[in-house]
């Protein structure tokens, strides 16, 4: 994992959710992370997730170059530091996230005998595909890096169906897996009923993201007892943006903002949430690549989701069921469906229900199983 443990950015909070899920499917795991803090692992993940990490994981904490940052550093730490363990660890199976760690699988697979997979969150392998890459000179690297390593490999776990689509049609010859992300525990049974006309978002503030749009559906749902929780923001700058830009549209006294919080405060702050919104933008990433691990926050806590109409999200909300679809992704039609949402109280409780029924399929355990049938199927042969 190549963004630094622990941090911000989501993908900490899915290495290691990720990594506690296998241990949680009866496998010793061993996380590779560039360190980004003095605290032992258990203090991390205590802190951060409120969980104590199990014996069966094994974190290693490589430290990054002082002058200046370097992933080639890390991945030929990692590289080292997994020969060293094969001496006494029979490993099933490697597995990165890391673009930049596909050329030393194939070593891996010819000298330790093992599977090796490349779990990806993104897609290079055919760069005239992405026409939200305006500068694709800077991605050809991983392009080539990806054209020339996947067809070396045992498979690809993707986690989404529109983009396992794309791997299947650039590498027909090389298995491809979906292995969707998920959540950590789903609610047992639907939780009170919330008469609060409460909408959260939890996630980044960048743009791409969508979250202005929401204050701009908020000004113009021109109802004060709407409010907006905003869970996010990583610096003070983007959280004064947000309440710029809310004083602006008159709204600022239905806009509070948390800051980036960590994992395991979540579930409190969406205590009196009604709805969940997802407001991604239609980009080529949010629409076929990405996994929102929003959806799955709102998921573990019972929340159904309003969301715009993006392959992404329909491969978990399906309208009516979890919540509301936005057809067309312009303002009107967010005041129009969180109008209707609010109104409709009969359908509430079912949504609920079908939140909690589709959680119950999105555990990082059952993921962990299922990455787990994937390697002994290999193993059998």
């Amino acid at each position: 994992h190549t963004t630094r443990w622990p941090s911000n950015s989501p993908s900490f909070q899915f290495v290691t959710l990720n990594a506690l899920g296998l241990v949680e499917a009866g496998f010793n795991v061993y996380l590779f992370v560039e360190n980004n803090t003095p605290h032992g692992v258990e203090q991390v993940i205590e802190h951060k997730f409120g969980l104590i990490p199990p014996k069966e994981l094994h974190v290693f904490k490589i430290n990054p170059m002082r002058l200046f940052r370097s992933h080639k550093h890390f991945l030929n730490k990692s590289y080292a530091y997994i020969k060293i363990l094969s001496r006494t660890v029979d490993f099933d199976a490697v597995v990165t996230r890391a673009n930049g760690f596909l050329p030393y699988l194939p070593e891996i697979k010819d000298e330790l005998k093992t599977l090796v997979f490349f779990e990806s969150h993104d897609f290079y392998a055919d760069l005239s595909k992405r026409f939200d890459i305006i500068n694709k000179k800077r991605f050809r690297a991983r392009e080539m890096i990806e054209q020339q390593y996947i067809p070396q490999l045992d498979g690809v776990f993707c986690v989404q169906s529109s983009q396992m689509k794309f791997y299947r049609e650039q590498f027909p010859n090389q298995k491809c897996f979906l292995v969707h992300t998920g959540l950590w525990k789903a609610p047992e049974a639907p939780l009170a009923e919330k008469d609060e006309k409460l909408l959260a978002y939890i996630g980044s503030l960048d743009k791409h993201k969508g979250v202005m749009n929401v204050l701009e559906v908020l000004a113009k749902l021109n109802d004060p007892e709407v409010h907006l929780l905003i869970i996010g923001g990583k610096t003070r700058g983007e959280i004064r943006k947000v309440y710029k830009t809310a004083k602006k549209l008159n709204i600022k006294d239905q806009v509070s903002v948390t800051g980036w919080i960590p994992y395991r405060e979540i579930s409190r702050h969406l205590r009196k949430v009604r709805f969940g919104v997802v407001p991604l933008e239609n980009t080529f990433f949010n629409q076929f690549l990405t996994s929102p691990l929003k959806i799955f926050d709102f998921f573990a806590n019972g929340i159904p989701v309003i969301a715009n109409d993006l392959d992404s999200v329909s491969e978990f909300v399906t309208n009516r069921e979890q919540g509301y679809i936005v057809k067309t992704s312009d303002t009107d039609s967010w005041v129009d469906t969180i109008k209707y949402a609010f109104s409709q109280k009969e359908e509430y409780p079912a949504m609920r229900k079908g939140v909690i029924k589709k959680a119950e399929t999105l555990t990082w355990e059952q993921r962990g199983r299922l990455i787990g049938n994937i390697i002994h199927k290999y193993k059998e042969g």
